[in-house]
């Protein structure tokens, strides 16, 4: 029922699963280690993991009003980080050049990694030595990159990562990609990863060098499969129009390229010298066939638009198509194109467009293929090598051709094939080209500083359940996206404290604004948001009155009905206006001022009390529309924030429902739980008013005993070590008269009446002029240097903070034995300045008021001593009004100041012991004929009440006392006709 109608509010919390181990993005055993040559895009291994650490986030909402019946709801959510080691190819290497992360591209900073090289001799990770020792291998010539904490956010997922690698055998600085002639030796005769060919048998490679260098034909393969290597080498030679030979004994790579070529500072010659003029004497044929057969590629064959499709860096390496086409050709035979040809080593448009026009020009005019037998003394002739043939019957007169095979055939004759040779064919001009990408989206796109931002601390009311908030409302440029916030308390060390996607709209007032009331409708706002680049729309008075266009404007909180566009970003607010929303102060703001629409676009930091006083330093990441291009710490300045608590000192909630009920004889106030999100206690005064009422105490619980009448005030409160203090808004008041029900009052003292007869321990004394006890001087009487020169005595030194009145011991009351009673004590105070003169005050500044209002400077506190049977006093304690149980009881004063100019007086104390009333009981007690006298357990303080109850009673018996009962018992006849008899009976002695 409490859930229904308040005060029995529930706390919901809400977690999500926690992960307990990161999944794998991919984890091979035996994935061959990649080889990189040039710069290209390459993927990784995992090759360890470990140190998985879930991180909890928790967010508490209050669920309900600042009155009674409210709950909270919390909600855990997690993100994680774990230690990895990525392996990613051979070393040593460049370096990485850049990260893919999914779509962002960022910087090993950026996503928290750490690159190693591959060097022969590299040390081992250091992390894994100091946390993970034995697993801590220096892993020689393998590039990876590693992180202690990588982080993985809310999912336990590897996120897709892709690095672009600086390879080995790069060509220079400016051409990144590496000469086919180099990597492919390399990847030959590597003894640690190559094909292990034997050195000696690989021939010069200086032809084929020039060739692929004067025409820029530079490739970044990356050999990450298990393939033959004559398969690795046949499709890097395609891209290079070279083809390999072996002859005498050695390994040779010969380019087609037919005309002299020179560019990045080589040239490069062909060798076009015929080694011999074959004629119709040269070549032997069968009887009855011609000696010199000729096949020719169909015309269906001859695709005369050649398509390459390549790794293009310029767009993160994804796949383009660059491509050549003869033009009259097709005019002559129609559009044939081929299928594209996959070259992923090229990563330039360049490189691919002029790799394609070369395969399109010997496709198409590289046609025809010569076959033909030779006697056994032109054995010299290998492939590659160049003759002429003439032969009358194909009207062919010196036409060069390349041979492309020989074989002996059985007869030990040489079966040759060779192509023809038009000079030119294997060359290609070189022209700049544009590529066709089509659009594309920039992922990467700088997203810029966030501009200057609104920062405020929010009051109370506006947060949600958390109290403390530091609110921050930012905007940024057009490829601006959002920021993550990072807070240190050093400017050293930052921690993401969360992000904010989208602008705020924020800005200035462009006039200055007066002070009102509220709803306010005599001004309006001026307003320029255009640094945002947003707008503002109006609403209905209603919304206005809900506050759901809710602002901040120079720490006044406030909302508007109506917004008039007057200019690009700028506006008019009003006319109606509800003002000092969420206990803000209405006041005036100049122009200038700043301005934000508080809306989810606002980014909330919550904060602690132990940062109250301090300065946070914030940095504002920001990132761009898609999320990527994240600036680093090291690239952004930080924005100060001293922080002040502002919220702490914000009124605390009003306590309602305040009533007074009696509980054994004795009056308790009680009232509502007040929620908020301050750790609340309530402190009880009595007086006619809250200022210069007494403090009777402080109670964390919805009740407290009165022990006199009067005006009792009620407040919540709130106290903290940084001294920040706050009470509700309007403490409420109840009168009460009959305070106590007296029932058996044993004894009350009246110490004024009786001119303080009790005890009073320096520095409080008794003042016979004013028949009270004051609070004196901090200081001896013997530390006054010149008693005449003193403007007084008494109070040398300035106030002490305390001193004592205990009651003299014939006040002390003893009820005989040790029984429950109920104790009230009453006291009356005042407060003053002792000094003549308001020269003399210390410190001026201090006070309050120099007229004798002193109410919050001064206090009373009464303790209470008791004792059992035994008479052992038990030790001075704050008394508590409401019942003890004990024999003895005797009661002082603690007065108190809290400002050395401020004396507190005791005027007035009162104390009672009311005793509640006891029953004491027999049953079936035997009584003889003459008579029964029976003893109480414990005396009573006055003679009880004594009821006797025949349990056989016969007509005309009579209960008799032949004598008055007394405090400690009771003698008890039955008689009949004047005679005793015997009886049973119950009794029951009522008194205290």
């Amino acid at each position: 029922m409490g859930g229904l109608f308040g005060g029995g509010g529930q706390n919901i919390a809400t977690s999500e699963t926690r992960l307990g181990a990161i999944r794998f993005q991919t984890s091979a055993f035996g994935y061959p280690i990649p080889i990189l040559y040039g710069q290209n895009r390459i993927s990784g291994n995992l090759i360890w993991y470990g140190n998985f650490t879930p991180i909890a986030h928790t967010t508490t909402q209050s669920a309900g009003g600042k009155g009674g019946g409210g709950g909270t709801s919390s909600n855990t959510t997690y993100t994680y980080t774990t230690g990895l080691m990525i392996g990613l190819c051979e070393g040593q290497v460049a370096g990485i050049q850049r990260i893919w992360q999914g779509k962002n591209v960022m910087t090993l900073a950026q996503a928290r990694l750490t690159q190693y090289v591959g060097a022969p001799g590299q040390a081992a990770w250091g992390f894994l030595t100091t946390s993970f020792a034995g697993q801590d291998l220096n892993y020689p010539n393998l590039a990876y990159v590693c992180s202690s904490n990588f982080d993985l956010g809310n999912s336990a997922n590897l996120p897709n990562l892709s690095y672009e690698m600086a390879g080995k055998l790069r060509y220079s600085a400016a051409i990144v990609d590496a000469n086919p002639a180099s990597f492919i030796a390399d990847f030959l005769t590597n003894d640690s990863y190559g094909a292990l060919f034997p050195a000696g048998k690989l021939g010069s490679m200086s032809q084929f060098s020039n060739y692929c260098v004067a025409n820029g034909i530079f490739l970044s393969p990356v050999v990450d499969a298990q393939k033959s290597a004559a398969e690795w080498i046949t499709q890097w030679l395609k891209a290079c129009n070279s083809t390999v030979i072996f002859s005498d004994g050695v390994l040779k790579f010969i380019p087609y390229g037919d005309e002299v070529v020179t560019g990045n500072g080589v040239t490069f010659t062909p060798s076009l010298t015929p080694l011999y003029d074959l004629t119709d004497d040269d070549f032997i044929g069968d009887t009855g066939s011609d000696p010199v057969i000729v096949t020719r590629t169909p015309q269906s064959d001859a695709f005369n638009r050649m398509q390459v499709e390549f790794s293009s860096r310029a767009n993160n390496y994804n796949p383009e198509i660059a491509e050549a086409k003869d033009q009259a050709n097709i005019e002559a035979y129609g559009l044939r194109p081929n299928n594209p040809v996959k070259i992923p080593e090229i990563c330039t448009l360049a490189v691919a467009r002029h790799v394609a026009q070369l395969m399109l020009q010997r496709g198409l005019y590289v046609r025809n293929h010569y076959e033909f037998r030779l006697p056994w003394k032109y054995a010299l002739l290998e492939p590659m090598d160049i003759v002429t043939l003439t032969d009358s019957a194909l009207g062919l007169d010196r036409e060069p051709v390349r041979i492309v095979s020989i074989e002996e055939d059985a007869e030990g004759l040489l079966s040759v094939i060779a192509e023809e040779l038009p000079i030119g064919v294997a060359g290609a001009a070189k022209y700049v080209t544009q590529g066709g990408t089509g659009f594309q989206i920039d992922y990467n796109a700088a997203p810029g500083n966030a501009n200057a931002p609104v920062i405020f601390e929010a009051p109370d009311l506006l947060t949600a359940g958390s109290g403390l908030e530091i609110w921050i409302a930012t905007s940024g440029g057009a490829n601006w996206g959002g920021y993550e916030v990072w807070v240190s308390r050093d400017n050293a060390t930052y921690q993401r404290v969360g992000e904010m996607h989208g602008k705020a709209r924020h800005g200035v007032l462009t006039a200055a604004m007066a002070t009102g009331g509220d709803p306010d409708t005599l001004h309006s706002l001026a307003v320029d948001i255009s640094i945002s680049g947003g707008q503002l729309t109006g609403g209905t008075q209603a919304n206005a009155d809900a506050l759901n266009t809710l602002c901040y404007v120079d720490g006044e909180l406030l909302a508007f009905q109506s917004a008039t566009l007057t200019g690009v970003g700028k506006y008019t607010l009003g006319t109606y206006l509800r003002r000092g929303a969420y206990g803000t102060t209405i006041g005036a703001h100049n122009k200038g001022s700043l301005f934000a629409r508080l809306d989810k676009a606002v980014f909330k930091y919550p904060f602690t009390a132990d940062m109250i006083g301090t300065p946070v330093y914030l940095k504002l990441l920001s990132f761009n529309l898609y999320g990527g291009a994240k600036q680093t710490l090291d690239t952004v300045q930080p924005i100060t924030w001293n922080v002040t608590g502002a919220a702490l000192k914000s009124p605390l909630p009003n306590v309602t429902g305040l009533s007074n009920a009696y509980r054994n004889g004795q009056t308790l106030l009680s009232w509502q739980l007040v929620t908020d999100f301050r750790t609340v206690d309530y402190e009880i005064r009595r007086g006619t008013n809250w200022q210069t009422a007494i403090v009777l105490g402080r109670t964390p619980l919805t009740e407290f005993v009165i022990a006199q009448n009067g005006t009792y005030w009620v407040a919540a409160h709130y106290s903290n070590a940084q001294g920040v203090t706050a009470y509700s808004a309007t403490p409420v008041d109840i009168t009460i008269g009959g305070a106590i029900l007296p029932a058996n009052v044993v004894a009350s003292w009246n110490e004024a009446a009786t001119g303080w007869a009790g005890t009073c321990t320096t520095p409080a004394f008794r003042d016979p002029v004013e028949q009270a006890v004051k609070l004196g001087g901090s200081a001896l009487f013997s530390a006054i240097p010149l008693i005449s020169a003193a403007n007084t005595v008494e109070y040398y030194g300035g106030i002490a903070t305390g001193g004592y009145y205990q009651i003299p011991v014939s006040h002390e009351i003893d009820i005989g034995t040790a029984q429950a009673c109920n104790v009230s004590v009453g006291v009356q105070a005042a407060s003053d300045t002792p000094f003549a003169l308001v020269s003399t005050i210390p410190v001026f500044s201090a006070q309050a008021s120099v007229q004798g209002n002193f109410s919050g400077k001064s206090s009373l506190a009464i303790e209470i001593d008791t004792a059992q049977n035994n008479l052992v006093w038990q030790g001075w304690r704050p008394f508590v009004p409401g019942q003890y149980i004990a024999r003895r009881f005797r009661f002082r004063v603690k007065l108190i100041s809290a400002d050395p100019t401020v004396s507190t007086i005791l005027t007035g104390m009162t104390f009672s012991v009311d005793m509640p009333d006891r029953v004491d009981t027999g049953t079936a007690l035997a009584v003889p004929a003459a008579g029964k006298a029976v003893v109480f357990a414990t005396p009573f303080q006055i003679v009880p009440n004594v009821q006797i109850t025949i349990l056989n009673p016969v007509a005309g018996d009579v209960i008799a006392f032949p004598a008055q009962p007394t405090t400690t018992g009771f003698t008890v006849q039955i008689t009949n006709a004047g005679v005793g008899v015997a009886r049973n009976i119950n009794w029951l002695a009522k008194g205290y």
